[in-house]
């Protein structure tokens, strides 16, 4: 048995091997683009099974554009940014070479403004929910001639503890009502 190896339309095999066998592709001797590399194999019996493995070369500088995508319908003027970069091995590495300044995608100020949003309703419902309570635990309850007392005020900490305990209270006694109606 063995098997020939064609890359693109040549009639001619780059290699022919007795499997199972490793090669070496060179493709520095390749343009850049898309390639074909095709494996025939012939047994003794001459029946033939082809494989086909179609491949990229990208041997020469990367590429990179925005402002038009594959598919894009545009009309008018249209501002496009293009940007190449390469490397070889020993070179010293830049990254600005390869930092394509892009606008932030909209999608990532959406998702900001939504963490913001999010954030800024939760610190003022937590604000809201403990500057509430001691004022209105401050302020003395009036009497019935619709006054208010004139008895001194106990420190807005425990008139706080108070209020508290007293919606704990009311939570406890609602879900045990509701747990022995069950």
């Amino acid at each position: 048995m063995r098997i020939e190896i064609y890359v693109d339309d040549a009639t001619e095999p780059l290699q022919v091997l007795r499997p199972p066998e490793r090669f070496a592709l060179d493709t520095e001797s390749l343009s850049d683009g898309q390639h074909v590399l095709r494996l025939r194999a012939i047994d003794e019996g001459d029946a033939v099974s082809e494989r086909v493995v179609p491949f990229l070369v990208q041997n020469g500088p990367e590429i990179a554009v925005h402002g038009i995508a594959a598919g894009d319908t545009v009309s008018g003027e249209v501002s496009v940014l293009a940007n190449a970069y390469s490397s070889r091995i020993g070179d010293e590495f830049e990254p600005v070479r390869i930092e394509t300044p892009a606008p932030i995608p909209t999608w990532a100020w959406v998702l900001v403004l939504a963490v913001l949003a999010w954030g800024a309703g939760y610190l003022s419902q937590e604000l809201h929910d403990r500057v509430e309570v001691p004022y209105a635990a401050r302020s003395p309850a009036p009497d019935s001639a619709g006054t208010a007392q004139s008895s001194p005020a106990a420190p807005a900490s425990s008139m706080a503890s108070a209020v508290w305990a007293a919606r704990g209270e009311r939570v406890l006694i609602t879900t045990l009502t509701k747990r022995m109606s069950e």
